[in-house]
C-alpha cells in the first residue's frame, strides 16, 4: 500500500528535490561569484585539477540522476496504465 501512495506522489518528492538541487545551485553559484580572485602562478596538475572539476561532475551526477528519475516515473505511469 504505501508503495502505491509513493508512486501516485512522485512528481511531488521530484519537485522538491528539483527546488533543492537548483536551491544549491543558486548558494554555490553566489559562493564562487562573490569569493576573492586569486592570480594563478603556477599551472594546475594531479590532485589539485581533480578538485576544479568536482564542482561540474556534483552537476552533471545530479542532473543525471534526475533526468533518469523523470524518465522512469515516465516510462513507470505508461507501464502501470497499460496493463
Amino acid at each position: 500500500m504505501f508503495r502505491v501512495d509513493v508512486l501516485q506522489n512522485q512528481w511531488l518528492i521530484l519537485a522538491y528535490i528539483g527546488g533543492l538541487v537548483v536551491m544549491l545551485g543558486f548558494i554555490c553559484f553566489y559562493v564562487i561569484l562573490w569569493r576573492p580572485r586569486v592570480e594563478q602562478t603556477e599551472p594546475l596538475s594531479g590532485g589539485r585539477l581533480l578538485l576544479k572539476w568536482i564542482p561540474l561532475i556534483i552537476y552533471a551526477l545530479i542532473i543525471g540522476i534526475i533526468i533518469y528519475q523523470i524518465g522512469h516515473t515516465i516510462l513507470l505511469h505508461y507501464y502501470v496504465h497499460s496493463v
